[in-house]
């Protein structure tokens, strides 16, 4: 039970000590006396809700303490919480700054507003018009009917429940898991079905990609290879190149070995630069030949590339 509440600048009260009897305790006073405000103040101990407006004009804080008379039930409850008493009482206390902030504290200790007023709801209640604090609460509720009807079975139900609160929520995660599973299927279908239809071939992104300059250098290439070639085989204007400079050297070269036969060397030496030579310009008109002139090529290599480069964001770094 309450036996003493301490109430310091909460309203028109500037400090004020009650002391209840185990009985009744009946509170009498003219209009403005701040009976209402032991009630607020009891209120708070209650988890009411705290504003800046109850703290007394020109104050920093006000101040709410209860003590509590405990029997036997409810210190074997305080005692399992950790909670430290004092020859059987309990001091709770809740503080509200100007700023309208609060915080309550249990046996010495600090302790959210919420579980204060779960555990002083067990032992005091207010009463008034249309106003049932703790009775509004449907877990009191629940306490009140199983204490009133006391069925034998309940402590059986409380454990079966608690078993079947556990499977229920083992249930709802193999649910949650299971559709979790069923999404990562559908990604995967989905990403196996685009690969599918892009059907990449190893290496061809990196084929492609050389193909792509090639086709994109094109004309810089087919100039370079036919100056390379005018080089060679010279020009249409009768200017000789290497081709036919070395074909001439080698003539030359091969008299200057029937006449001398130590320029022999010499002669083999320069018929193999003239065969090489030959050899090179054959290469080179091949691979003037082979180089792209389809213009629609580039853009078809393009969307390829374009398709690819799609499934490597997504799937991997290379095909």
């Amino acid at each position: 039970m309450l036996s003493e509440l301490h109430i310091k600048n909460l309203g028109v009260i500037a400090d004020a000590v009650v002391e209840f009897s185990p009985k009744l305790t009946a509170l009498t006073g003219e209009t403005g006396a701040g009976k209402t405000m032991i009630v607020a103040g009891l209120g708070q101990l209650l988890g009411a809700r705290a504003t800046a407006g109850v703290v007394r004009d020109g104050t920093d804080k006000a101040l709410v303490e209860g003590r509590w008379q405990l029997d036997a039930a409810a210190l074997e409850k305080i005692t399992e919480l950790g909670i430290e008493t004092d020859d059987d009482e309990l001091l709770t206390t809740r503080q509200v700054s100007a700023t309208g902030r609060s915080r309550a504290v249990v046996g010495g200790g600090q302790t959210p507003v919420g579980a204060m007023a779960e555990l002083v709801g067990q032992w005091a209640t207010i009463h008034g018009q249309s106003e049932q604090l703790r009775l509004g609460s449907t877990d009191r509720q629940r306490q009140i009917l199983d204490e009133f009807a006391r069925p034998a079975e309940l402590a059986d139900y409380r454990q079966t429940y608690l078993k079947y609160r556990s499977k229920a929520a083992q249930l709802r995660s193999l649910k949650e898991e299971a559709l979790a599973r069923a999404r990562e299927i559908d990604l995967l279908v989905f990403g196996l079905d685009e690969i599918a239809s892009v059907d990449p071939q190893p290496g061809e992104d990196s084929e492609l990609a050389q193909e792509a300059n090639r086709l994109q250098a094109a004309d810089d290439l087919r100039l370079l290879a036919n100056s390379t070639q005018i080089a060679l085989t010279g020009d249409d204007y009768d200017a000789p190149g290497v081709v036919g400079l070395l074909g001439q050297a080698r003539k030359t070269a091969e008299q200057l070995a029937d006449t001398d036969k130590t320029a022999s060397e010499l002669a083999n030496r320069i018929s193999e630069l003239s065969y090489l030579a030959n050899d090179v310009a054959a290469d080179l008109s091949s691979y003037l030949a082979d180089l792209p002139s389809d213009p629609l090529r580039l853009e078809t290599v393009t969307e390829r590339r374009a398709a690819l480069s799609g499934l490597t964001r997504k799937y991997g770094n290379d095909i």
